[in-house]
């Protein structure tokens, strides 16, 4: 092992990555020197560009992929060799094409279970289904993360190490009960088998890929099935049944508006243009004295942050543009995007009345003062509860 290869070995330990982001990075790096047959300390930001091209053009590897050895490489020069060049800072990552994903009819979904091969494919797929989990944590989950009192699953560890817990139906519960009087397992719900990893160890994430296509091409489904597109398929049911219908291309949102009484989002007037300004779930209209109500009966402030910057922010970016950076530019551009046409938006209805009104997006800006009004909120009353019953003094 080379003194760098150590060196990043122990940059990764000490900073608490997963194995597999260790393995990723030392894949990288290791592929970085072999194309130009250097030692990474001997090269730089020109050679990182010209890797990147050679992975887009000749390798033709996904925009994403070149991106996570982009990362490894930046890592490699800012956090472990403690390059200060500007150009590492100016690496470019390619632009990631947003797909919409591959959702399963709940008919396919059950053509697809009732296909399994066996007891254990058919288990793996409902619980995949039925909880919405990762493939890899479906690889993981041992007997005792089955919580049938509480009617849910632990999920120990899972992506970005954390944990979690996730609703199991009375339905899964018994599938899952006939499953384990069948294979008796000890410690993981889904053990390997002796000719392969040994049955003291999981199976292997890849065994749960496999069982979805085959179970899928068994079924006659011909669309591009893996294990996460049970959990689309999760998400896409979980949100049908809420009455949060999706139209075929997922363009927009079909949901009830604030009509007899149903809790939804809806549109008002604003009170500085013509364009309706969308109403937080569950947010409280901000504490201003000076408010306008529109005719659905929502409280907004007279005038707003974006309201300012939409009448006066290009005078003030023209003033003061030689003392703003890229970023303070950004969220001025932001905030005056924020719940306009600018940004798409979607037709809210009343399921009862019929009732339509346009919902524009929110720009989701950290420090925009209207998209984190709730979170602002949950902040400080998860603070005013560590507060001890006492009297404070300053």
């Amino acid at each position: 092992m080379t003194p760098l290869r150590q060196k990043v070995l122990d940059e990764l330990q000490r900073r608490n990555y997963s194995s597999a982001t260790t393995r990723g990075y030392i894949h990288a790096i290791r592929q970085f020197a072999e194309y130009f047959r250097k030692s990474p300390e001997q090269l730089g930001g020109e050679e990182i560009r010209r890797f990147a091209l050679h992975l887009l053009r000749e390798k033709k590897l996904a925009p994403g992929t070149v991106e996570g050895r982009m990362s490894a490489l930046r890592f490699l020069y800012k956090k472990v060799l403690k390059r200060r060049d500007t150009s590492y800072d100016d690496l470019i990552f390619p632009k990631i094409p947003r797909k919409l994903p591959v959702v399963l009819s709940p008919d396919e979904v059950t053509r697809m279970i009732e296909a399994a091969p066996s007891l254990l494919h058919r288990t793996i797929l409902m619980v995949l289904y039925a909880t919405g989990m990762r493939r890899t944590e479906a690889s993981l989950l041992k007997v005792a993360d089955i919580d049938s009192e509480r009617m849910v699953i632990h999920i120990q560890q899972g992506k970005g190490s954390r944990d979690r817990d996730v609703p199991m139906t009375a339905k899964l519960l018994e599938v899952l009960r006939e499953y384990f009087r069948w294979k008796q397992p000890k410690v993981y719900l889904f053990p390997s088998t002796e000719g392969h990893r040994g049955v003291e160890k999981p199976i292997s994430d890849e065994t749960v890929w496999y069982a979805c296509r085959q179970a899928a091409r068994r079924a006659g489904i011909r669309k591009a099935i893996g294990a996460h597109t049970m959990r689309h398929s999760f998400a896409t049911a979980l949100r049908s049944r809420n009455r949060l219908a999706h139209d075929t291309a997922l363009n927009g949102t079909y949901a009830p508006g604030r009509h007899h009484g149903v809790s939804a989002p809806v549109a008002a007037p604003s009170a500085c243009g013509d364009q309706p300004a969308r109403s937080d779930r569950g947010a409280q209209p901000p504490r201003i004295e000076a408010t306008v109500r529109g005719r659905e009966g929502v409280t907004r402030p007279l005038c707003e942050v974006a309201d300012i910057i939409r009448r006066a922010g290009n005078r003030f970016i023209d003033r003061y543009r030689g003392s703003l950076t890229w970023a303070q530019l950004k969220v001025l551009r932001a905030i005056e995007r924020c719940r306009t046409a600018a940004l798409g938006g979607h037709r809210d209805q009343c399921v009862r009345c019929g009732h339509q009104a346009i919902s524009y997006n929110s720009c989701r800006n950290r420090h925009c003062p209207k998209c984190q009004t709730n979170a602002r909120e949950k902040r400080l009353r998860a603070r005013e509860r560590e507060l001890l019953p006492v009297c404070y003094f300053h």
